[in-house]
This record gives structure tokens, sequence and C-alpha cells, in this order.
């Protein structure tokens, strides 16, 4: 994602827990995703938060050359997630899917990861029109993504590379193989139960 001369870390702007509630409240957020985020904020009350600037989200889509829907962007310049690296793990989606079963394996890492190459952008984009932004680490079996056709859709959307592959191989749309993980990113939020840094340290959510 990262160009030369241009440093992503230094557009993420870093909070305490109260930073980042001050962040959600005086967002322009739906009062039920700013419900949802504090109950995620004050779950994990030790940890250092982060959102974005508008310069990141301008370089990822020049980089990536794709254009973000403008609630992903007000989302992640309101509170995108904990100061990385870490990995987090979910205890379910909001529907069932292919990877429900083994979430108790999966650690996932997020970032604007994008596309790896040419290949990758032609499948998730140019077909499936997505960009993903969360992954299972080393490996493209689980992915989460966003919509980028349809700016209206804020769902989380999982997925696996090779079932995408398969669906247009076999001559279906390459959304048949996507999955609707989460009605939000809120929702998503709300389903972290544990936090993994790069230490290894395991923060376990607090409340309920």
């Amino acid at each position: 994602m990262a160009a030369p001369g241009f440093d992503p870390d230094a557009h993420r702007i870093r909070g305490s827990s109260s930073d980042a509630a001050a962040w959600v409240a005086q967002s322009a957020l739906p009062d039920d995703h700013k419900a949802v985020l504090q109950q995620f904020i004050a779950r994990f009350p030790s940890l250092t938060f982060f959102k974005d600037d508008q310069a990141l989200l301008d370089h990822v889509e020049q980089e990536e050359r794709v254009k973000l829907p403008a609630w992903f962007r007000r989302q992640r310049q309101t509170l995108a997630f904990v100061a990385p690296p870490v990995h987090f793990r979910i205890d379910d989606f909001d529907q069932l899917g292919p990877r429900s079963d083994t979430l108790d394996r999966i650690w996932y890492a997020t970032d604007l990861y994008g596309y790896r190459d040419d290949e990758q952008r032609e499948l998730f984009l140019d077909k499936g029109a997505i960009f993903p932004f969360v992954q299972w680490p080393g490996t493209d079996r689980s992915l989460f993504a966003i919509s980028t056709s349809d700016d209206s859709d804020e769902a989380i959307w999982e997925f696996a590379a090779e079932d995408m592959l398969d669906s247009v191989l076999d001559g279906e749309p390459a959304r048949e193989a996507l999955n609707k993980a989460f009605d939000s990113y809120a929702s998503m939020l709300s389903h972290i139960i544990e936090i993994k840094d790069a230490s290894g340290k395991v923060i376990a959510r607090t409340g309920p």
C-alpha cells in the first residue's frame, strides 16, 4: 500500500479509550452505530485506538486505483481500530458462513490491504467489486471486504479467494462467493472477543 516517501503510520491519529469515545460521540455516524462503537471501546479500555486521516485514505485510493465508499471513509476517520500491529479473534458472524465453525482457530489482522497484484485486483475489484481490508494472515482463505459498487451497502462481506476464483471459472458471478458476515463495520467490532498485540499478549474483552 505504501509508496516511497509516504508513511501511513504518520497519518493515523492515536488516542486512549477516552479519546476514542470522544471521537465517536462527536461524529456524524448513526446513533445506533455510535452505541455499538462505544461498547467496543469500553470492552478494551487499556488499549490505544486510532483513526485514519483524509490524506491516508486518499493515498489508498490512488495506490489501489479504487474509490472507497463515503461511509467507509467516515468510519475510518472516526474510529478505525486498535493501534496496529494487532490481531483479533471474533466469536461469530451476524449470519452463518463457511468459516463459522473454525473461528476459534482464526486470528484476523486488519489494515487497508487492497490488492496484492494485478491478477487479484482483476478478480476482487473488476469482477467482485470489493475492497479487502481484513485477512487471515498468511492465507487467502478468509478475507473481509466492503462493496465498491454500491455506496449504500455498508455490510462487511467475508470470502475465500479460491471460492471467488472457482465461481468465475464456473461462469458464475464473482460475488456468488461472498458471504454477508456483518451488517456494518460497528457490528464487526462488536464481535471481537480477543486482541493479540505484537508481543503475543492476548487481551480479552471486558464487560458484556
